[in-house]
């Protein structure tokens, strides 16, 4: 339409609408709407003569237009969760609907981001046994590329390392030495490796008290047999 147009708004006979204070914002939108349609129906517009005194004239082209557009708003507001659908009622046309909850996400998303991001930059593995730590990781990993946050392959695996603790000091100087990068899988594989190496390890200074038996059983025994000879 052009800029010197306007539609011409006739009162529907017959149609009663009590005083919109009575109505919640949500239902007061949806009514207001459905009498627009209604009028919008009518596909009257106004062009304005020399004389500056408006005649009506039908527009097919707009009538269409009206009712495609319409049909895309109330296909987003019905998408949408309730909390969001007055906001989008508010509105009209699928354009402001759309803007709208553009504005909504992209708030929410960047909040998002911000505490995705935090958590991963605190984020260590402590007592947890690595595969915990690696999937709890990798989760936060997957949650920032859902929001259009990814972070890199070299980052993840910087990341891991970096938490890993002392205990992990050898393993993680021999892949921070590495020519190539590593794949997460690859990392994922080698630490559970050496999580089982550290624990043999372990057993081997703290024995437990079934070994410490079979030991000195076995102990004993290799002494008596020395002393029969």
């Amino acid at each position: 339409m052009g800029s010197g147009r306007r539609v011409i708004i006739t009162p529907l006979r017959g149609l009663q609408v009590g005083d919109p204070r009575c109505l919640n914002r949500f239902l007061y939108g949806i009514l207001t709407h459905m009498i627009d349609d209604r009028r919008q129906e009518e596909g009257y517009q106004a062009e304005s003569r020399p004389d500056h005194f408006p005649y009506e004239v039908v527009n097919p082209s707009y009538k269409v237009w009206y009712r495609q557009d319409n049909l895309i708003r109330n296909a987003l507001m019905a998408s949408n969760d309730p909390p969001l659908a007055p906001s989008i009622a508010a509105v009209t046309t699928s354009k402001q609907a759309w803007d709208q909850l553009h504005t909504t996400f992209a708030n929410k998303s960047q909040m998002r981001i911000y505490s995705l991001r935090g958590l991963l930059g605190k984020f260590s593995r402590d007592s947890k046994m690595i595969s915990k730590y690696l999937r709890e990781i990798r989760s936060l990993a997957n949650e920032l590329a859902s929001v259009a946050s990814p972070i890199s392959n070299e980052e993840l695996i910087v990341k891991i390392l970096s938490g890993l603790g002392p205990e992990f000091h050898e393993i993680n100087a021999a892949i921070r030495a590495r020519d190539t990068p590593i794949s997460y899988e690859e990392l994922f594989d080698k630490l559970l490796d050496y999580e089982l190496f550290l624990k043999h390890e372990e057993i081997k200074k703290h024995p437990t008290p079934i070994m410490a038996q079979v030991a000195q059983r076995t102990g004993s025994n290799n002494s008596n047999n020395h002393s029969n000879q």
